[in-house]
Order: C-alpha cells, then sequence, then structure tokens
C-alpha cells in the first residue's frame, strides 16, 4: 500500500486544498487499483482520509489472489520501457527456464523466504541447460537471485508485497573473475601472425585491440567516426542482436560510454589501407566485407577462435583484447582516470578492481 499528500494551493474561500492519493498495487488482471480525493480542509484531515482510504483498500483490493505469474506479465510489461532488448530476452529465457515453473502458481501473499531459499538450493544443485554435465555458476545463480528480488522488490512498491522475501535470503557467492589477457610479448606474436591474415581482418583485430574497445562498439564503428587529421575515433554507439532478430544500433548505456579514443599510427595506417580497400565512405561500416555488406556480430569472435589455433598462440577470446589494451596502459604509467575514460568505465575504482592484480 502507497500513497502521498499534494498541496493544491487554496480554494475560493481560501482553505487549504490537498490531493489525496492511495495506491493498492493491481488486481488480479494486472490493472492498477487506485483512489484520489481532494480536501478542502487542513493538512491533518487530509492525512486522516489517506488513512481512511488506506484501511478500506486494504478490506477490499483482491490483490491477495494475484499469482506471480500475473504480477510478472505486468512487471514485464513496464521494465521493457527502461530496459535494453537483449536484457528484456534474458529476463524472458531466465523466467520461463527456471523462475516460472517454480513460482508461476504461487499467490503474492503467500511468498516466504523458505521458498526462495529452497529454488536457491535446487539452482546450485541444477545441471546447465545447454551443458548437461556442468553445474549452474555462482555468477549464473546471482543472476536468478538479483531478478527475482527486482520483481519482488518492485512489488512491495506497488503495494503488493509487504516485504521482499528475497531479501532475507543470503545472496549467492560469486566466483572471482578470471581476467585473461596477453603479455607484451605474447601481443608481439599475435601482431606478427596477424601480417599474414586478410587485409579486413587485421584491420578489424588491430581496432580491437589498439583501441580496446567492446565487441558492440567495434561492430557499431562506421568509416565517419574516424578524423584523421587528429587521428582520433569517436565511440557514440553500440551494435546488437536478440536472438534471431536482425541486427541492431543503439546508443550506449551511460554517458561515459560516449568518448573519442586516440589512434596509434599503426592503427592509423592499417585502417586507412582497409578503406581503401573497401572502398567505404562516411556511412559504411568498418566491420563490413569488400560489398559493404556488415559482418555478423559473432564473426570476428569465431575468426579470432580459429586465427589462435592456426597460429598456436595462448588461449585468449576476443574480449581478452580489451583487457590486453588496458593492461598494457597501465604497464606504461597512463593515470587510472585517464584508462577508465578510454575504456569507458563509470568510474575509475571499475578499472582498479578489473586489473589491478594483473599490473
Amino acid at each position: 500500500m502507497s500513497g502521498y499528500i499534494q498541496h493544491r494551493g487554496k480554494d475560493k474561500h481560501e482553505k487549504e486544498v490537498f490531493r489525496v492519493f492511495v495506491s493498492g498495487g493491481y488486481d488480479g488482471q494486472g490493472k492498477r487499483i487506485r483512489q484520489t480525493v481532494m480536501v478542502h480542509g487542513t493538512l491533518r484531515e487530509a492525512e486522516l482520509v489517506k488513512q481512511q482510504l488506506e484501511r478500506e483498500l486494504e478490506d477490499d483490493s483482491p490483490m491477495s489472489s494475484m499469482s506471480f505469474a500475473d504480477w510478472v506479465n505486468t512487471w514485464l510489461k513496464d521494465a521493457e520501457r527502461s530496459r535494453a532488448p537483449r536484457t528484456m530476452a534474458e529476463y524472458r529465457r531466465m523466467l520461463t527456464t527456471r523462475i516460472l515453473p517454480a513460482f508461476g502458481e504461487l499467490r503474492l501473499d503467500q511468498f516466504r523466504s523458505q521458498h526462495i531459499s529452497d529454488f536457491m538450493a535446487a539452482l546450485a544443485s541444477a545441471k546447465h541447460a545447454r551443458e548437461n554435465e556442468r553445474t549452474i555458476t555462482g555468477n549464473s545463480q546471482r543472476k536468478y537471485y538479483c531478478l527475482l528480488s527486482v520483481i519482488l522488490q518492485d512489488a512491495v512498491y506497488a503495494g503488493l508485497l509487504t516485504t521482499n522475501p528475497v531479501r532475507q535470503v543470503a545472496a549467492p557467492l560469486v566466483e572471482s573473475r578470471h581476467i585473461r589477457s596477453y603479455a607484451l610479448r605474447d601481443v608481439q606474436r599475435l601482431w606478427q601472425a596477424l601480417q599474414q591474415e586478410p587485409l579486413m581482418w587485421r584491420a578489424i583485430i588491430a581496432a580491437a585491440l589498439l583501441l580496446g574497445v567492446r565487441r558492440g562498439e567495434l561492430m557499431a564503428l562506421r568509416w565517419g567516426d574516424i578524423d584523421w587529421e587528429r587521428h582520433s575515433i569517436r565511440i557514440e554507439r553500440t551494435a546488437y542482436r536478440v536472438s534471431r532478430d536482425e541486427q541492431q544500433i543503439k546508443v550506449p548505456k551511460t554517458a561515459t560510454q560516449l568518448r573519442n579514443i586516440l589512434m596509434p599510427e599503426p592503427l592509423v595506417a592499417i585502417l586507412k589501407a582497409w578503406q581503401m580497400e573497401q572502398g567505404g565512405t562516411a556511412d559504411d561500416y568498418l566491420c563490413a566485407d569488400l560489398h559493404h555488406r556488415w559482418l555478423h556480430i559473432d564473426a570476428p569472435t569465431k575468426w579470432f577462435a580459429t586465427f589462435i589455433a592456426r597460429h598456436q598462440l595462448p588461449p585468449l577470446n576476443l574480449h581478452g583484447l580489451r583487457h590486453t589494451a588496458a593492461v598494457i596502459l597501465l604497464e606504461a604509467g597512463i593515470p587510472v582516470s585517464t584508462v577508465a575514460a578510454h575504456l569507458g568505465h563509470g568510474q575509475a575504482s571499475t578499472t582498479i578492481n578489473l586489473y589491478s592484480a594483473l599490473v
């Protein structure tokens, strides 16, 4: 149950006017239950009216009959307004595969912390859906825990629950992240091997390594983003793809991800050569073939894996090039704040937490 009192000034009789709003959450069909009353009098009288409305809604509201599944449907509609499509797709996968089968028929007012404890215990011993021999990691368990907590906390804000039962259960332990990057000697081997590859892939992998950008940022780069005179490139969009949907572009989540990055001379030379061979214009993507067809977002990841295997280089995925760029900059004595801005981190503490053990 939630509500507020808003002062609206005075009426023609010079009496104070208050707007009293009370929300009783949602009914069984997901429609909001609310009451609004205008009170001409004192603030104390408005508070009494608010208390009376809250008692009436508590007595009459059918919210206790609302199932978790019904609330999830309502919650998803609201969440879509503020979450990215890829995030929503992941939420729906988690809900469909594990959360709704466990809680879908349970009424919201029947939720107890024991339900959450039992679910998390079952999750810890469950097998991975795609890899039947592997159990679900602590990081993945934490994602289920957090999603459940967000959904039920929003039910509290909507007046459907008085407390969030997830908050009464300890969160799963998260394994420390093992960040893999290349030492300078490995970078030198990679660079030598890269000279034997087609110019398109030389340009793409060199950009990933020397700019330290995320894969989505790399895929969204257009030739028009490059300032050849200043040797800089503008990061202002990111590419993504949800399941089998068409590949799309979006603006980064935070302002710190919008940034200019200086390009070292070797990268400038490679990119100029690739643009000339591709015949790319300002609106063409850097990650496009000779026919200007935009590459699939997974193409650099898959190609890099085969490249590593062909040249018998130490194991590293494409994102490891971003980590490598960060470590090289930090080892060169570049201030952490500068490296954080280069990487698009919101805070220097993120950079420190990720790379302090590697430098």
